[in-house]
This record gives structure tokens, sequence and C-alpha cells, in this order.
């Protein structure tokens, strides 16, 4: 049985992640989510709904024990307490301050080095710092720490480093300190240690201690790299210099840098122009338009983010043309920003008037990112369209077209009209009776029009949408469960409906030899639930998955939802 249960969780997580998954733009938030409302509303499920962890509390007698399993138990309590933000007592931190300056066992001095460094205890960084000879396995984690607390006195043993022969970690760690506490007085040397380093890694954060520390010699330096560059054509070289530049005099640069964006290797371009971007100097948003043209996606990206910034409504439509991009992340930087502009009703106006046009442009990316921009916008003008791009070619046109009616459905939409669209869709995705095979795209475009029914609460629509409901009625189990959630809401607190009965045959449907999907058992629970018939409790209260799972979940739900409605 327990194997049995543990298979049933698997295959839900796994149905649930493949519609979750399914469409969506991983943005900020002001990009809206190709999703499913029933994946939301009137219930979400968790799939992590354990109790929250209480850490055991800290006895200071414990780091008296006898017992050296005793002592370091203590510690890492102290650490876990830390690094969950709790409060942990002074008694607590004095001693494992103790252990760090006593003769301590090798492992319990390591606990409490962490413990120490996730307690932030600036107070014990002279005594750390010793350990760095005696202890490298937790050197590193001590360096990390001394560098963020700006500790002064470790810069001696960095500098040191860094003019000995030691490996390519150790020098890392030292120029990571070093940038944390710049002196001019570093450059003696840092400036031979990068002349020197081999490792171009290396040289770079080199690169960013000297600028810290000299710009003067960064400066030079730059030139220098450059000149190489020029040379030999090294991309290292002209990436420190592009560096060296940025720390020291970014703005006095352009001549250099312009001529590096012109560069045939995209990495120095794509530095260069990047910096040229974030630079205030004249002409760059004309540099920004014609970079807007660039065949290098990252020029693209960097050209778009300089005008979106510059916030002229003059580029709208050369921005709008990035809705196109044949990068997704540069799609969705585009549409945010646009989303940004929007904010401002001086550019509202415009960024709808652009992104109307990608609506009914060419690319199928461009009508698909301009279907999300103008829903985030509520622009209810595109609903005439967003119907006719139902019949789009494109499977990810026609799936956002019907999320995004189904997001407008307040804009006025006649439901009549949904149900003609749904119809016609119905007849070509039944699985058996399909006349060309379908995919995942067609399924998921009629579940978001079966929801859209159910939002508008439109009855006339119920018996058309009990036909999907049954395990043998040919539909993909996405729109089945999207049918009985629309009914669900159709029928919300109407235990008299008719549909009542084969969503409830669902929701029972796992005692058979070829039980119910689980997800469209969840909708079912959660259906039942809505409506509200108490007759129903004893065997809603027969569904026997335990209540951290969604399964779960929805029965405790819908027994609570019922009760509510007949309070004893």
């Amino acid at each position: 049985m327990a194997s049995c249960m543990s298979k049933l969780l698997v295959v839900f997580v796994f149905a649930f992640s493949v519609l979750e998954s399914f469409g969506q733009q991983q943005t900020t938030q002001e990009v809206p989510q190709v999703s499913f409302r029933m994946l939301e509303y009137p219930l979400k499920p968790i799939f992590d709904n354990k109790e929250k962890v209480t850490l055991p509390s800290i006895e200071v007698i414990q780091f008296h024990s006898p017992l050296l399993r005793d002592r370091l138990e203590a510690v890492q309590q102290a650490a876990a307490h830390a690094i969950a933000k709790n409060n942990v007592p002074m008694a607590v931190k004095q001693e494992i301050a103790q252990i760090i300056r006593s003769d301590s066992p090798l492992v319990l001095r390591r606990a409490a080095v962490s413990a120490a460094i996730h307690l932030e205890q600036q107070d014990l960084a002279e005594e750390l710092m010793s350990l760095l000879d005696s202890d490298p396995i937790a050197g590193a984690q001590i360096e990390a720490a001394l560098a963020r607390w700006q500790y002064r006195p470790a810069r001696a043993i960095w500098l040191r480093r860094l003019s000995e022969k030691c490996d390519d970690g150790l020098r890392t760690l030292a120029v990571h300190g070093l940038l944390q506490v710049p002196d001019p007085s570093d450059r003696q040397v840092l400036e031979p240690a990068y002349r020197n380093e081999q490792n171009p890694a290396i040289r770079i954060e080199l690169a960013k201690a000297l600028a810290a520390a000299d710009a003067d010699t960064a400066w030079t330096l730059a030139e220098e790299r450059l000149a190489l560059f020029r040379e030999t054509a090294s991309p290292d070289a002209a990436l420190e210099g592009i560096e060296l530049l940025r720390r020291v005099a970014p703005s006095n640069s352009e001549t250099l840098l312009t001529s590096l964006a012109e560069s045939d290797i995209d990495i120095v371009a794509e530095a260069a122009f990047r910096m040229l971007m974030t630079a205030n100097f004249h002409g760059r948003s004309d540099l920004a338009r014609r970079g807007c043209l660039s065949t290098n996606a990252n020029i693209r990206r960097s050209s778009r983010d300089a005008l979106f910034a510059a916030k002229s409504g003059d580029d709208a439509e050369l921005l709008s043309e990035g809705l196109a991009d044949p990068i997704k992340s540069n799609r969705i930087a585009v549409s945010r920003g646009l989303l940004a502009w929007a904010r401002e009703e001086s550019h509202l106006s415009d960024v709808r008037r652009v992104t109307a046009i990608q609506l009914i442009g060419e690319s199928w990316r461009g009508r698909e990112q301009a279907i999300l921009v103008l829903t985030q916008l509520r622009d209810f003008t595109a609903i005439p369209k967003l119907f006719e791009l139902l019949n789009d070619s494109s499977p990810e046109v026609f799936v956002t077209a019907a999320w995004a009616l189904r997001e407008m459905a307040g804009g006025g939409i006649e439901a009549e009209n949904v149900l003609q669209s749904a119809t016609k869709f119905a007849d070509q995705t039944k699985i058996v009776n399909a006349p060309v095979p379908t995919t995942v795209h067609d399924h998921h475009r009629i579940a978001h029009l079966l929801e859209l029914l159910g939002e508008l609460r439109y009855e006339p629509a119920s018996e058309f949408l009990v036909g999907f409901v049954g395990k043998s009625s040919g539909y993909h189990t996405v729109a089945r469960a999207a049918s009985i959630w629309a009914l669900g809401s159709i029928h919300q607190n109407h235990p008299e409906a008719a549909c009542l009965k084969p969503i409830v045959e669902r929701m029972m449907d796992f005692r058979s030899q070829s039980p119910e999907n689980v997800f469209v058992r969840f909708q079912a629970t959660v259906a039942a639930g809505r409506m509200g018939d108490r007759s129903l409790l004893p065997q809603i209260r027969q569904i026997p998955e335990p209540s951290f799972t969604p399964l779960g979940q929805a029965r405790d739900w819908a027994i609570k939802n019922i009760q509510s409605r007949y309070p004893e």
C-alpha cells in the first residue's frame, strides 16, 4: 500500500509539473505567466506542507559535557540557530570563542569556526586569522569572513601570498580580500603580480584590485593591454583592458570603447558595448539605436536596456520590435521594459500602439509577447484579435491567446462566442477521432477555453462540459480536469446540479483496477466541495491520501467548505 501511495504521489507531482511548466515565462513579476486557473483557485496545492521544524534550544551546560559528541552537537545547534536568524545567547557565543581559543579536538574546533562565522563574531577575527596556516581546510571559510568583515590586519597575509608562489585558489582568495580593503600602497605588490600572472581569470581579478588601489596605474595598464589586443587579437588582453577602464575612467574612454565595440570577436564587442551603454556620454542613444539592429544578441540586449532607461517615446516602435527577438530572454526583457514604461501615463498609449502592431506582425514570437503585454495592460480592444489568434499556425501563439482570453474574462467577452470556439476545437482535439494527430498544445488551448466558460459562469455550457468529464470521454487529462473545474465554478453552491454525479464518480475512482488520474481526482474533489452537497461528506472523508499531499489538501478543503455552509 505504501509503495502504491508513493507511486501515486510521483505521478501527481509529475502531472502538476507538466501543467505548470508549459508556456510559462520565467520573468519578473511585471510579466504574466501562462498558467492554469485550476492550479490557483480556489485551492492552490502545496507540495511541501510539512510543519516547520523547531530547532531545539541550546543548553550551555552541553558545552561542558565529557562527551565530544554532546559538545559537537551544541556547536552545530548554535550554527543552525544563526542560519535560521534566531537569537543566540551571549553565553553560547562565549563558549564557542573558548573552543576556538583552546586546544580543542580538530573536528570540534572546525565546527566552532563555522559557527562563529555564521554568528558574525568579528571579535574573534584575530584568533581565526591565526588558524589560517594550521588549518588550511577551514582557511577558505575564514578568509571569506575576514574579507567580508574588512579586517585590515589580514592584508599582510594576502599581500605576502601574491608575492610568493602559491596555488590559484589561494591567490584568488587573496585578491578578493584586498578588494575589500584597498590601499594605494598595494600597487607595489599588485602591479608585478598582475604582469606576471598567467591565469586569465585571476588576471581579471587582479585588474579590479589594482584599479581600486591606484587609478593612474590602472589607466596605464589598460592602454597597454588594449595595445596588445590590437597587435595580437587576444580576447583576454581586451577584456582586461576594458575591466580596467570600467573601474577608473569609463566616461573618458568613449573612443577606445567604440573601436572595441566594432570588433569581430563577439566577447570583446559585447563587453565594450555594455560599458558604452552604462557610461554617460554624448551620442549614446544613437549608438544604442544602431545596436538594436545588431546580429549579436547581447549587444541588442544592452542597447535596448539603455533606450528603455532613456525613456524617449520616439524609440517605442524600435524597442517593440524586440518582442520578436530570436532569443527568449531578450524578448522577455523587452516585454518587461514596455510594461515598466506603461506604468507612466505619458508612455501608456505609445506602448499599446506599438505592441498592437506586433500583435498582427509576421513573427510568432512577436505575437506571443504582444499578447502577454496587452493582457497585463488589460487592453480589452485586443479581444477580437485574440479570438482570431486561436487559429494561429503557431502553438505558442494560439495557446497564449486562449489563456489571454481567460485572463480578460471581465472585459465583455461573449460567452456564446467562447462556447462556439470551444466546440470547434473540442471536435478537433478528441483523441480518438482527431482528423490529424493532436499535440499537447491543442489540449492546452481547449483547456484554457473550458476554464474561461467557468470564469464566465456560463450555465448553458454545462452539458458541453460534462462531455469531457468521463474517463472514456476521449479527451486529454488537462481538458477533462479543466472541464471539472469549470463545472465547479458554474455550479458553485448548487448541490442539486445534475453534473455533480459524474464529478463524484471521478473523485471516488481510486479503488478500481484502473483508477482515475490523480489530477482529475484533485479537481473533482475541489469541485464537489465548491458545489457543497453535505450528503457527500462521508464519501469525501474516505479519500485515503495524507493531508500533506495535494489530494489530501483537496479533501480537507472540501470538507471544511461544505461544513461552513451547514454549521451544526
